[in-house]
């Protein structure tokens, strides 16, 4: 009996057959999981998995290529829901391999946080990461990383360069990086009595 019913309701899955146990994450509810459960080609070089946590179905293609993904980085707490809904949307987009939407995204995260703290919605894109530095959001030291995430969002979304798998966990990466020190870290602190 699985735990989580959101993705198949009070029904299981019908005609699962017992296949070689496969150890993967996976990517709808990010827990590591072993399937022994799913469907194989013939030739048994594509497969289906169902992850026994939740349900969700994965696809391996020839080559362990895996649909979805597992998802890169965390959810990050006490975050506006604009921002919250942006981050998962670049963690799905990661786990899709849609990697230069991925970095299109992240860039876009750093100009609404811009925005959330109290810069001019007319800014350009250089001048909100300029901004998060010089009103302190971004910790000391943070600038080699900001320009980072600041000339891949830029390549992706005005060069014809297509962005890959490292480029966009790396983007993601330093980009929750900037999420905690804004968000997470100064929400955990209790209130004063």
């Amino acid at each position: 009996m699985h735990r989580d019913k959101s993705f198949t309701g009070s029904g299981h899955w019908k005609g699962l057959q017992g296949v070689s146990v496969l150890s993967y994450r996976c990517g709808y509810c990010s827990h590591d999981v072993g399937s022994a459960e799913g469907l194989e080609t013939e030739d048994k070089q594509s497969y289906i998995r169902v992850c026994p946590q939740c349900q969700g179905p994965t696809f391996f293609a020839v080559g362990e290529r895996q649909w979805p993904g597992p998802r890169i980085g965390t959810s990050i707490t006490h975050l506006s829901s604009d921002i919250e809904s942006l981050h998962e949307e670049a963690r799905s987009s990661v786990a899709a391999n849609a990697f230069t939407g991925a970095v299109m995204l992240c860039r876009k995260i750093l100009m609404h946080t811009a925005v959330d703290k109290g810069a001019a919605t007319s800014l350009s894109f250089q001048q909100y990461v300029e901004w998060l530095v010089s009103e302190r959001y971004a910790p000391r030291g943070a600038e080699t990383w900001l320009d980072y995430i600041r000339t891949r969002g830029n390549e992706a979304n005005h060069e014809i360069v297509v962005m890959g798998k490292e480029d966009a966990k790396g983007v993601l990466l330093f980009t929750e990086a900037l999420l905690r020190s804004v968000y997470e870290l100064p929400g955990l602190v209790p209130p004063v009595p």
